[in-house]
């Protein structure tokens, strides 16, 4: 079984999954305990990583003219809506009236007005090719950690979305019956 598909284009498809990721959540604490605390450790994961993306990727991007930074993919998945939830952040409000290939609507000169922890996973782990072979090339040993610290997130996040998917389709079964 599979989370369902969020689409930008759905916005009351999508405001219901937040109200069902959220209520699960507080219908249950207790069961997700070990979920929430991947959660703390997924958001320890990104404070590890801001140096990285701050320091290598931020004066690229900054003075790139075609930002891969566009509204669809700043658009959070289902397993972003659980990742939030996990980490006990609030999800962010997204504006569905703009046009998804436009620029994301969290773009500003200074960067994204998001933290890095309330993005969608895309936009964490996606770098154009141009700004992967920079910071490969320019900074060997300094790459290797940021690999390992994304590998790291990666686990994490696949971990946490084992467990919540075992415990949110095993609910489903059960109010089916």
């Amino acid at each position: 079984m599979e989370f369902p598909e969020l689409l930008f284009e759905e916005e009351q498809a999508y405001r219901t999954a937040c109200r069902q990721v959220t209520a699960f959540f507080y219908a249950n604490e207790n069961s997700l305990s070990d979920v929430s605390a991947i959660g703390r450790e997924i958001k320890c994961c990104y404070t590890a990583l801001e140096p990285f993306f701050h320091d290598y990727t931020e004066s690229i991007c900054h003075e790139c003219a075609t930002p891969c930074c566009v509204n669809r993919h700043g658009f959070p998945d289902f397993e972003d809506l659980v990742l939030f939830q996990a980490m006990g952040i609030s999800i962010p409000e997204y504006n569905f009236h703009v046009i998804d290939t436009d620029i994301c609507q969290f773009l500003t000169k200074d960067g994204c007005s998001l933290t890095r922890c309330m993005r969608s996973y895309r936009c964490t782990w996606y770098f154009c090719d141009y700004v992967l072979d920079e910071f490969e090339h320019s900074h060997r040993i300094i790459f290797g950690k940021f690999d390992s610290a994304m590998s790291r997130l990666g686990d994490k996040r696949g971990m946490l979305l084992r467990q919540f998917k075992h415990l949110w389709f095993e609910d489903r079964d059960l109010t089916s019956q």
